[in-house]
């Protein structure tokens, strides 16, 4: 019988598994690159008038025309509910959303919705803003393959 000895040097694999066990004790940096990234995405579905889906947002209705003097789909002239869309940030995640009162209803419709101003009942589509498209998520894996990068 041979005696042979088989050396496999690991050093390479083992500081990478040290930077990775640090970096997973610190996800902040990742979730703030996450949290930009997808906050801007956001904010660019109000200029493409589109879900995360890729479907297009239903145009407003003639009484919502008349009622506000132009067309502008969520918007409006000042842009509020686009330019209040933020991120914040916990120990392991993001959240992506607005403060304004009306984002839920923009996000997913209301039936029966009462405009004083008008006095009359109309219903609200749903015009979805929030959410992951295939970009954004293939931007996400690009940020946390970035951040892994420890080899």
């Amino acid at each position: 019988m041979n005696d042979f000895t088989i050396e496999v040097d690991t050093a390479l694999v083992d500081d990478a598994l040290r930077r990775l066990v640090a970096r997973s004790n610190n996800l902040r940096p990742v979730l703030l690159a996450i949290g930009e990234d997808l906050t801007e995405s956001t904010k660019q579905r109000f200029s493409s008038l589109q879900d995360p889906d890729g479907t297009p947002w239903k145009p407003n209705s003639a009484i919502t025309v008349a009622w506000k003097g132009h067309d502008i789909q969520l918007t409006g002239k000042t842009h509020q509910l686009r330019d209040s869309i933020n991120y914040r940030i916990g120990e392991t995640g993001v959240e992506i959303g607005s403060p304004m009162k009306y984002a839920a209803t923009q996000q997913f419709g209301e039936r029966g919705h009462l405009w004083h101003e008008l006095m009359v009942k109309i219903d609200i589509p749903a015009r979805a803003f929030l959410g992951l498209s295939f970009e954004d998520e293939t931007r996400v894996l690009a940020d946390i393959r970035d951040y892994l990068d420890i080899v």
